[in-house]
């Protein structure tokens, strides 16, 4: 063992990490369950704890709780526009290269008065950091974090 990081202990002893692979012990801690769109999502905001069934409702309770904030403000909602996953289905569908498109309506609508979409085709991973890109921008979703 040339390094400490190389290290693990089980039953107070010190043993290399390769050693302890095929114990039942190391296996299972290291083994993570893979988490899917069907998982829940827990997550925090207005220091009120929220859980979710799945990461679409979850989407869902984020974009009503924007929509309810930002429905009259032009200035928040070309902000929101800006971001590469919201927009119309049209310029999202020139930008998404997925075969599976999901679009959420955001039930706001820009200069053109055409209405806005979250693009929700995204991997579980990038969903939830699209969702954490959209709350900076607003100071009512400070305190946004999403607990995964």
């Amino acid at each position: 063992m040339e390094l400490l990081e190389q290290a693990d202990v089980l039953n107070g002893k010190l043993y290399h990490r390769c050693s302890l692979w095929g114990n039942d012990i190391i296996k299972f801690e290291a083994t993570k369950t893979k988490v899917t769109k069907n998982d829940s999502v827990e997550f925090m905001l207005n220091q009120t704890d929220y859980e979710a069934d799945n990461l679409s409702e979850a989407v869902d309770l984020i974009l009503e709780i924007i929509r309810q904030q930002i429905h009259e403000s032009e200035f928040d909602i070309n902000r929101l526009s800006s971001l590469s996953f919201v927009g119309t289905p049209n310029q999202l569908s020139q930008q998404n290269a997925q075969k599976k498109k999901i679009y959420k309506p955001l039930k706001l609508e820009n200069q053109n008065r055409e209405t806005l979409y979250f693009d929700a085709s995204a991997g579980r991973n990038q969903l939830l950091q699209q969702l954490r890109e959209m709350a900076r921008l607003f100071d009512f979703m400070r305190d946004f974090h999403i607990k995964d």
